[in-house]
């Protein structure tokens, strides 16, 4: 009896977004907390009749943004008969900030899956490749810190503690009076509203307190203070005139003239009123005459 060709069914790339609750371990699988990847609802196959029969291969093991391998995938039974791929971590770096997960798979049509496969030569796709990107939510008042990645991380509506890792996070405090914490690398602190207290320990780092009275500690580094319109009554405690710098906006002291005639001595710290006369900037320990125009930028 003479032999059909049949020819394969075609893969097409996936995208999929969804949010990982921080308490909770990350799935994609069919559970309460779960969301189904339907990687084969776009997939074809030419040869007609067959588009309601794929069935997954295989597939490759998942990575993140630096190719490490990261979660596992399995088959999943949907209740109408169809296959899916479940993703799981309990990878606590994927609980935080935004992360892209890549993987492959290649699939079949039915009847390669259940014939010979001398039979069926070209039954089966190439390679595709599915995007998971993973979005993690910070519960209020929770401390979410960071690992060996550079990551963002944005705290909830609660008092929450935030520390980056060894590489240059991004980390923004939201709503609530937050701790910010940068550790090690260039960081991009950002306190947000509330009365927040922001660190930057060891590397160039970008501090900006928002809205409410924040507390701003460089730390070690050539560091860049950040004031927008309406920042408050803040202070910087270990503000360095020869490393350091403080990024204004125009609303607030338009030029180095307006600094000067806005500042005063205050014992041993520097106090500077802002041109509307509603925000205050203190710095610790520093002597006015040691300020110049070099130590401020306007926007």
């Amino acid at each position: 009896m003479p032999l059909t060709s049949d020819h394969p069914p075609v893969g097409v790339a996936d995208s999929f977004t969804f949010t990982a609750d921080a308490a909770a371990q990350l799935s994609t699988g069919l559970g309460p907390d779960g969301q189904l990847i339907d990687i084969l609802a776009n997939d074809t196959d030419p040869d007609l009749g067959d588009a309601a029969h794929f069935w997954l291969l295989d597939w490759t093991q998942p990575v993140d943004e630096t190719g490490a391998a990261i979660g596992n995938l399995s088959i999943t039974a949907t209740d109408d008969g169809r296959q899916a791929l479940s993703f799981f971590s309990d990878n606590p770096d994927l609980q935080v900030g935004t992360h892209t997960i890549t993987f492959a798979y290649r699939v079949a049509d039915q009847w390669a899956s259940q014939g010979d496969s001398s039979t069926w030569p070209y039954s089966v796709s190439q390679w595709t490749t599915v995007t998971i990107t993973v979005t993690g939510n910070a519960t209020p008042g929770e401390t979410i810190c960071g690992g060996n990645h550079p990551q963002v991380i944005t705290g909830g509506a609660g008092n929450d503690n935030l520390c980056g890792g060894n590489s240059g996070d991004t980390l923004i405090g939201a709503a609530g009076a937050d701790t910010v914490s940068g550790e090690n690398g260039k960081d991009s602190l950002s306190g947000g509203a509330g009365n927040d207290n922001l660190f930057g320990g060891n590397g160039a780092d970008t501090l900006n307190g928002g809205l409410g009275d924040d507390t701003l500690s460089g730390g070690n580094g050539p560091d860049v203070f950040v004031f927008d319109a309406g920042f408050g009554h803040d202070k910087i405690t270990d503000f360095d005139t020869r490393t350091d710098t403080i990024s204004v906006d125009h609303n607030m002291w338009g030029v180095w003239e307006s600094v000067q005639s806005h500042a005063v001595q205050a014992g041993s710290d520097v106090v500077l009123t802002s041109l509307d006369g509603l925000n205050t900037l203190t710095l610790v320990g520093v002597s006015l005459k040691s300020l110049s125009a070099s130590d401020f930028l306007f926007t």
